[in-house]
């Protein structure tokens, strides 16, 4: 009887901090949603190509996620001992990374203007899309430094300013978009351009807005320190040991992208360019379902941060167990609910016979590669909020790169199934890292002992 009332204490928590967060992450899938309808009505090359653009720039930007998923737990636990020096630092060593990760992706941009043409994709879809590349990218500096800013929003708890930022930016994206894409009243007809220079002017907002709140009113509430000590006495230790937890996270977080995302689509475009925007839309179909169970996985990387800042195993076990049951929940309605709106984003996405030709045989596979993959994140947040994140990084590395892909290639490219055979080769990584990583987190529990591992690695 006490272990049901303190699930269902777990429970509560959970979903006292879900809502804002899952209305968070399905802004952006809106927002993707948006500009994707707006530019599919323009074409299937220029859907295409923007799409190829988004999975490209999209990779300094996960990386910078991914470094940045460590934060929240960290935060959480030093807020629980109140030990704010701790978050103050890992805050400013993450917003030091990110500032040089955004030199090195605009470096990398500049010295290679035709990487699109290198990546031997359709020449109409790159055709189509040159100006929005360079507004893209552009875009991506400002999206790489609110990374930290937002995370360390998260650990302090403050869950509705992510969520007011996200929806405020997400309907200034969308207006932009329309006037710019279609030229209403006094704005010019710029086509795709106009939406990649919305994608920018939003994110320039949200640097911005980030920014002042950090040092207006989180500074009044004392919870963050003068950043200038963080680089003072012991700097060394405390931004090793940062690294060894933040950047198999970022390569964690890049390896799932390019995964499902940037693999596939350059895997679609060798087969043609109707295949390729087919892929477009059924993988943006599938990004609202990953919204969805991401919320909980989020909320398990806090919940998990605040349990082993209080070193209760017991507890570690029952948010990890509580956080599996609400995603795989979460996935299954998400699922539902998608499957019976189907042909209604279709038709939101002016999806022609051909294209809905090729996306509805494939469903199935699309939604099982889904709901593995949300087991998949799910395992690895928790383990992330005990500070474990070197081995879930392995396990994916291995199931992916070993398994998944040259499976995909195989079936999908060698033997000519095409979308069905890459989307099984996606299912069969999932399934093994899925498992993978569910028997470390019941390892580090004790869910197969009684004796609980401690043996993480710990900032100082």
């Amino acid at each position: 009887m006490q272990q049901i009332r303190s699930y269902r204490e777990h429970f509560k928590d959970y979903f006292a901090i879900i809502w804002p967060v899952m209305i968070n992450l399905l802004s952006f899938a809106f927002i993707a949603a948006a500009d994707k309808i707006m530019i599919g009505r323009l074409g299937d090359a220029q859907r295409a190509g923007a799409t190829l653009v988004n999975q490209l720039c999209f990779i300094p930007i996960i990386f910078s996620v991914g470094i940045c998923t460590v934060l929240p737990s960290i935060v959480a636990a030093g807020d629980v001992q109140k030990k704010y020096r701790k978050a103050t630092d890992s805050f400013a060593y993450l917003l030091t990374i990110c500032i040089l990760i955004a030199f090195l992706f605009g470096s990398f941009v500049w010295l290679n203007p035709n990487i699109l043409y290198q990546l031997k994709q359709p020449r109409e879809a790159i055709e189509a899309v040159k100006r929005f590349y360079w507004a893209v990218t552009a875009s991506v500096i400002p999206s790489l430094l609110v990374q930290p800013m937002r995370k360390y929003m998260e650990g302090l708890g403050y869950f509705r300013l992510n969520m007011m930022m996200s929806l405020l930016g997400g309907a200034t994206n969308v207006l932009l978009n329309y006037f710019l894409i279609y030229g209403i009243g006094i704005f010019p007809t710029l086509g795709v351009l106009g939406a990649g220079i919305a994608t920018l002017v939003v994110r320039l907002i949200n640097l911005i807005g980030y920014s002042l709140f950090i040092l207006v009113m989180v500074s009044r509430k004392g919870k963050i320190l003068s950043l200038g000590s963080s680089w003072k006495a012991g700097f060394h230790k405390r931004f090793r040991n940062l690294l060894i937890l933040s950047l198999p996270g970022g390569g964690e977080l890049t390896l799932r992208v390019l995964y499902t995302g940037f693999f596939p689509q350059i895997m679609l475009g060798f087969i043609g360019l109707q295949v390729q925007s087919a892929g477009s839309i059924l993988f943006d179909i599938l990004r609202y379902a990953d919204m969805i169970s991401l919320a909980s996985a989020i909320t398990s990387t806090i919940l998990m941060g605040r349990a082993f800042g209080k070193g209760v195993s017991e507890e570690q076990a029952r948010v990890g167990i509580t956080g599996y049951i609400i995603n795989a929940v979460f996935s299954i309605i998400a699922i539902i609910i998608i499957l019976l709106f189907l042909p209604n984003i279709l038709e939101l996405n002016k999806a022609s016979a051909q294209i809905k030709s090729l996306v509805l045989p494939v469903v199935g596979f699309a939604f099982l590669a889904q709901f593995l993959g949300s087991l998949n994140t799910l395992g690895v947040c928790v383990l992330r909020g005990k500070q474990d994140t070197v081995v879930p990084f392995v396990i994916n590395l291995l199931g992916f790169g070993l398994l998944g892909v040259p499976i995909g290639y195989g079936l999908g490219l060698y033997l000519q199934l095409g979308m069905r055979g890459i989307l099984i080769g996606i299912c069969c990584g999932f399934l093994f890292t899925s498992i993978g990583i569910f028997w470390r987190f019941a390892d580090q529990v004790g869910l197969w002992r009684s004796h609980i591992s401690q043996g993480s690695v710990h900032i100082e």
